[in-house]
Parts: structure tokens; sequence; C-alpha cells
């Protein structure tokens, strides 16, 4: 499968933030095809249990447009610098837990990209993009307690594991661990 080149410059007024080696702007209609490339695929969805149809794919972009509308922030396109790219999402959600609002940094990668240091380096982005533009006082992370790749993102990046969550998606319970970062630990990092 070939990298899906992005349609529009990489420097444009749509960039949300850039780290050394990624970008990410908001999702448009047009990226249709190139998210449905890697969310088809149920390896690279495996949070959701499930690959995702095109018609899924196009109602997923239309719900990420309507949040980040609403919210501010939302699962944004990312993208690689140096070719432009489109390998995954990462983003901000905003979410209530346990009667808490919070942000969520949250990313899917494509498969190809993985263990590249992708996710960590997103995740990292939004994070400081959350403390230091959103001025967010915390940052959780909900994660599959299978999925070992995500877990050691979310320890890399200092987050602590604060509890368990059941999320029900197509009406099926789904335990999520939660890990959190605060400001004044975020601050203490950098």
């Amino acid at each position: 499968m070939q990298e899906q080149p992005l349609k529009q410059d990489c420097h444009g007024p749509d960039i949300i933030l850039a780290t050394r080696r990624l970008y990410l702007r908001p999702l448009v209609a047009s990226d249709l095809e190139s998210l449905y490339a890697f969310m088809q695929h149920r390896d690279n969805m495996s949070a959701w249990e499930h690959g995702f149809s095109r018609d899924e794919v196009r109602a997923w972009i239309a719900g990420q447009r309507e949040r980040m509308a609403r919210d501010g922030c939302a699962y944004w396109a990312l993208h690689r610098s140096d070719t432009r790219a489109l390998i995954g999402q990462a983003g901000l959600l905003k979410l209530n837990l346990q009667g808490q609002d919070l942000l969520e940094v949250a990313y899917i990668l494509d498969k190809r990209f993985w263990h590249q240091g992708y996710a960590t380096e997103a995740a990292a982005g939004c994070l400081d993009y959350a403390f230091a533009q959103l001025h967010a006082p915390e940052v959780c992370a909900t994660i599959r307690p299978e999925n070992a790749a995500s877990l050691a993102v979310a320890r890399r990046l200092g987050l602590q594991e604060t509890g368990l969550v059941v999320k029900e998606y197509r009406g099926r319970s789904m335990p999520h661990l939660v890990f959190s970062l605060r400001r004044e630990q975020w601050q203490n990092r950098t």
C-alpha cells in the first residue's frame, strides 16, 4: 500500500500542531479514502474490535468535524512532515469520566507506522498542546488492558494509572485502564 500524499500545504493555516517529524490538522471530507485505507483493518482499529466500513469512516469524519466545531478539539489527521503522508490520527477529546470533565489524548496509527515512535511523538505533542495552549488542569488516556504498545506510550509520557472504566460500544462492555497526567506533573517534566 502506498502512503497517501497530502493535498494541501503542510505549513497552511489549518495546522493545529507540529512536532519534530509530524503535524496534525483537522479532518476533512476528502480524507475519506486515506482513512479508510487503514481504518478498514481490524488490527488498526483493535480498540473498537472491528474494521470500519467506508460509510463508518465517512460518519467518523463527520463526527470529528462536529466535535472540532463544538469542542475545539477532536481526532486530527496525523501526517509525516517529510513525506506529507497521512499515517493516522491523533488528538484531544473532551470526555466526562466519572463525573469529571477532562481532555483525553488519543491516537490511531496505520499499522505500517507502528514501533517507529510516531504514537509517542504525536501524544507528547497533544499533551503539550493541551497544557500550554488549552491550559488543561489534567489530561487522561483510556486504554484497553491488552494494548501493550499504548500502555507503554502512556507510561513513557509520564501518565500514571488511576483506575478502570468500562465503555459501552455496539452493545459490548469494554474495560479501559485510565491514565492521567496533571498539569504540575507535565510542568515538572518539561
